[in-house]
């Protein structure tokens, strides 16, 4: 939801976690971010590198294939999980419109577990800011767009 005050809701979200901030613009025109809630992902990354336990003609067998559509269920699955957590959320803290930004590859894995209600009041950003600290995400050109303050037109 973007205020007439310059307050933004912003989502950071990528296939381990997600941060839920309230960013705004403050006396005497400073940005600032406040974390609202947080969600982690129950389903832990896969170890990349290790061997399957399972033996092919003798020799241990990597199954990259398998442990990629490991990985990319484990991504499904907690995109479904942040769908729920954010319609919470934004009913919570009564949200009309929240900018959601995250990698491009988790926004296609999220979008297909998006309802259409839900998914209309979210407006994608293809840019993976949750390794940012909350006070440092104001600082993003994307994001200081989002708080300037509506322009008036002189008449």
């Amino acid at each position: 939801m973007m205020k007439n005050d310059g307050t933004a809701w912003v989502l950071l979200a990528d296939a381990v976690q997600a941060r839920l901030l309230e960013c705004s613009v403050v006396p005497p025109g400073r940005c600032h971010a406040k974390q609202r809630a947080a969600l982690e992902n129950g389903h832990p990354e896969p170890e990349r590198g290790r061997p399957s336990p399972l033996v092919a003609r003798g020799r241990p067998a990597y199954g990259s294939g398998g442990q990629e559509n490991e990985e990319a269920e484990k991504h499904e699955r907690f995109a479904r999980e942040l769908t729920r957590w954010m319609q919470e959320q934004l009913e919570r803290h009564g949200i009309d419109r929240v900018h959601l930004f995250a990698s491009p590859r988790f926004l296609g894995t999220l979008r297909r577990s998006l309802p259409g209600g839900l998914a209309d009041r979210i407006e994608e950003h293809a840019t993976n800011l949750i390794k940012r600290e909350t006070p440092s995400v104001v600082a993003h050109p994307e994001v200081r767009r989002l708080l300037r303050p509506p322009m008036v037109k002189a008449r």
